[in-house]
């Protein structure tokens, strides 16, 4: 399990990275690079980080569906017994064309259905229910730049930068500084910190 954890932080840190990459200044103090393209490298930042974070969370349910224990050594207790990893996916597919892995509440029930008392998925995806909905929302402005994505945008960089905001990009509300964080910490920052919580939570069930 402790290899999801570690592939799941070096996305993160990689993307980390690429974004200070993006704003490296020259010896005059100017970015080398132009702002389009900065919140381009951004963006795509964000987005791996968000995929990896699906990505988690459906290897790790696959394992804890074929009674892996976690990395403190727990088993989880699970209601059915898969043949194998194919058919672990596929009964968590069901019916449907795919798991939902973006939005919380699908994972919750799935949890609720195969795992006792929808653990370890449950109580973590609960209590950080808002923070996976304001990423979603941020998510759905980055991949697909529409009237509907930008205006729940604008409501959530008003909310979180405590001030009323219009016309802002995902990756620039991504750089701004978080009203709330003492060392000043960029909203990206904040919410990459939720998630790599999230994700030891689960791994360590």
């Amino acid at each position: 399990m402790l290899h999801l954890l570690t592939e799941f932080r070096d996305t993160i840190t990689m993307s980390q990275r690429l974004i200070a990459a993006a704003h490296v200044r020259d010896t005059t103090g100017a970015f080398t690079w132009d702002e389009a393209d900065r919140f381009v490298v951004v963006e795509a930042a964000f987005l791996k980080v968000f995929i990896a974070w699906e990505t988690i969370q459906e290897r790790s349910f696959i394992e804890y569906l074929m009674g892996i224990a976690s990395a403190s050594g727990s088993t989880i207790p699970c209601f059915v017994q898969p043949a194998d990893r194919a058919h672990a996916s596929k009964l968590l597919i069901g019916l449907g064309r795919f798991v939902d892995w973006s939005t919380p509440d699908p994972v919750r029930r799935l949890a609720n259905n195969f795992l006792a008392n929808g653990e370890p998925f449950e109580r973590i995806l609960a209590s950080i229910h808002s923070d996976l909905m304001d990423l979603k929302t941020i998510r759905n402005a980055a991949a697909h730049l529409s009237t509907t994505t930008v205006q729940p945008l604008y409501a959530l960089a008003s909310r979180k930068l405590q001030r009323s905001v219009s016309g802002i990009s995902a990756a620039a509300f991504l750089l701004s500084t978080d009203p709330t964080s003492p060392s000043g910490s960029t909203i990206f920052d904040g919410y990459t910190l939720v998630l790599d919580a999230a994700a030891h939570s689960i791994i360590h069930a």
